[in-house]
């Protein structure tokens, strides 16, 4: 399989997953990575379709160079969504341990570490933001982070500290917990995410996106999106040929049975110039109380 088909149906399922995020954060809007923004969601999605369509156009025009400028820029683009996404889950898994493997944390280092296994990165620094709605989606990353760490930060100096009656009696047990036992052993590492996220901020001209997509306007967004995905799919499938679809086949029973509990090589973060840990040396997280933490704390516009 050449490493164009691989990334279209890695574009494939990554837009998959991000359709069905964006219809559950405007439905509930109490799932993991919950503080980001539905429509900003469906917004990435937009720009996943055209990058997917771009690997399309390849795969048509029978594109046999796979070390082109073009799938390294296209790949790229992809690595930033999941960068930050897996950068947010991090920030969670700070404020509240779940070693749980069906994470967002666990699916986007398992997502990053088979996008390198299609093409070696180009660069092993985190990927910058191109478009408007890639650098909407860093600066809101950024503030959420900070926003997390805010948190942790004022519960490790005042563990009494009040907390919001809309969160569990035993999630508060546990953030109190961690106050004096997780907080402080992480100090270092989230006062230098907290520094850095607050100076990005300060810099940044953007604001953190609001706007409101509601449940119907999401279903129907959806639908059309859906659409779209099933379009490309089916164009893509035109193409293939009996022996493509057998290697297809039998790369996704390799895949099931691949151990996704490696590290990925630690790479220098976007807020500092020191590598943190953000990939590697840490348990795979997520958060099972932070939605229910959403009326706790409102992000700050800095």
């Amino acid at each position: 399989m050449s490493q164009h088909t691989e990334l279209f149906e890695f574009l494939s399922e990554l837009i998959d997953i991000q359709i069905k995020k964006y219809v559950e954060l405007a439905k509930r809007k109490v799932v993991e990575d919950a503080l980001i923004n539905a429509d900003l969601v469906s917004e990435e999605v937009n720009e996943l379709l055209v990058l997917a369509e771009q690997v399309l156009k390849e795969i048509e025009n029978n594109e046999k160079s796979d070390s082109s400028d073009s799938i390294d820029r296209i790949l790229d683009q992809v690595k930033f969504y999941l960068e930050q996404e897996h950068l947010r889950s991090y920030a969670e898994w700070l404020l509240i341990k779940n070693d749980s493997q069906d994470t967002v944390y666990y699916r986007t280092g398992a997502q990053l570490r088979r996008l390198g296994e299609i093409k070696r990165f180009a660069s092993e620094e985190y990927s910058q933001p191109i478009t408007h709605i890639q650098q909407q989606c860093q600066h809101d990353s950024v503030q959420i982070i900070h926003s997390i760490l805010a948190l942790a930060i004022q519960l490790r100096e005042n563990p009494d500290m009040e907390l919001d009656k809309s969160i569990p009696a035993d999630a508060q047990v546990v953030l109190r917990r961690n106050a004096t036992t997780r907080y402080i052993e992480f100090k270092d590492t989230m006062g230098r995410w907290h520094q850095s996220s607050e100076d990005f901020l300060q810099e940044s001209t953007l604001k953190f996106s609001d706007t409101e997509l509601l449940f119907e306007p999401a279903r129907k967004r959806a639908m059309q999106h859906e659409s779209q995905l099933e379009y490309l799919r089916s164009r893509y499938q035109s193409i293939k040929s009996p022996s493509q679809s057998e290697e297809v086949e039998g790369d996704e029973m390799v895949s099931e049975e691949k151990d996704y509990s490696a590290e990925v090589p630690e790479r220098k973060s976007v807020f500092s110039s020191t590598n943190l840990l953000f990939f590697g040396g840490v348990a795979l997280a997520a958060v099972i109380f932070l939605p229910r933490l959403l009326s706790q704390f409102k992000v700050n516009r800095l």
